[in-house]
């Protein structure tokens, strides 16, 4: 994983990389966002099945009111000492809009399935079979 916003294949032996999944964003830096939403990759039991998750990040305008407003409750009870600092924080980390992205790498057909959404505690389940085998 890069970041939030992409997903690489490493070649172990020559160490060459594949970029396979990506979101063509600012790719804010984890300080800027203030927090990371990047998750573990889980594979298939065979292998051949990877469920990723990306976060895309866009830079917005600030709607000061709504973040004054939202603040104030919090703000009155922090110490002095600490208003400006989380006041600071919470400013950076409002300014920007996430949207989360799931997606299975299908390395056999070589073929991703993405859409946007939000999944955590992700595990595979044995594949079922039919009548036929």
């Amino acid at each position: 994983m890069e970041g939030d916003q992409a997903l690489w294949l490493a070649d172990r032996r020559s160490g060459e990389l594949e970029r396979l999944v990506w979101l063509e964003e600012e790719n804010p830096t984890i300080a800027q966002r203030g927090s990371s939403y990047a998750t573990d990759p889980v594979w298939s039991s065979d292998g051949k099945l990877l469920w990723f998750g990306l976060t895309k990040a866009q830079k917005q305008p600030l709607d000061e009111d709504r973040m004054k407003n939202g603040m104030e409750p919090v703000l009155s009870e922090a110490p002095e000492s600490k208003r400006e600092q989380m006041r600071r924080i919470a400013t950076e980390h409002a300014s920007w809009a996430y949207s989360h992205w799931v997606g299975i790498m299908d390395f056999t057909d070589r073929k991703v399935w993405f859409t946007e959404a939000c999944w955590t505690n992700v595990a595979w389940s044995p594949t079922l079979q039919d009548e036929d085998g």
